[in-house]
């Protein structure tokens, strides 16, 4: 492989189609439920929203009936944006298979060296980019206690 290659040659990354999925938002957005999605009491809780984001942009329901199941409801699962962050390791390939941890054939170095992570082909993930939200990606404003971009 090329020392300029940044991910395996079997690996392709395909981003989140952002215009799809902020089109999947905005609807669910469009028609929230004021009832649980799963035993069907009302939502409605003036001490807390029970239609809540989460820091990655998912949005769930709670029930907060005093009657109601106190469960949550998914609505919209948002698109994963973690784009992995290649690195090239050393393929362990024990020199002694009968012995766990035997010294690698490669570099010398024993099986607790090696993460079990790593690939067969000397990849790993070593981390994670995250793809930064289009500027017109609806999101709950604290302070105003509405949704943006929704239109």
């Amino acid at each position: 492989s090329s020392p300029l290659m940044s991910h395996p040659p079997d690996y392709a990354f395909t981003p989140p189609d952002f215009v799809a999925e902020r089109s999947k938002k905005i609807q669910v957005l469009s028609s929230l439920p004021s009832t649980c999605g799963n035993c069907s009491k009302g939502l409605v809780d003036k001490a807390q929203p029970a239609i809540r984001e989460t820091a990655e942009g998912s949005i769930f329901s709670y029930c907060m009936a005093p009657d109601g199941c106190s469960g949550s409801f998914q609505l919209y699962k948002a698109p994963d944006r973690r784009v992995p962050k290649w690195q090239k390791v050393c393929p362990y390939t024990p020199s002694d298979h009968a012995v766990y941890g035997s010294a690698c054939v490669h570099c010398g170095k024993g099986g607790a060296y090696h993460l079990a992570s790593d690939r067969a082909d000397g990849w790993r993930i070593a981390g994670y980019d995250q793809i930064p939200l289009p500027a017109d990606w609806p999101v709950w404003n604290k302070n105003t206690n509405t949704w943006s971009n929704v239109r």
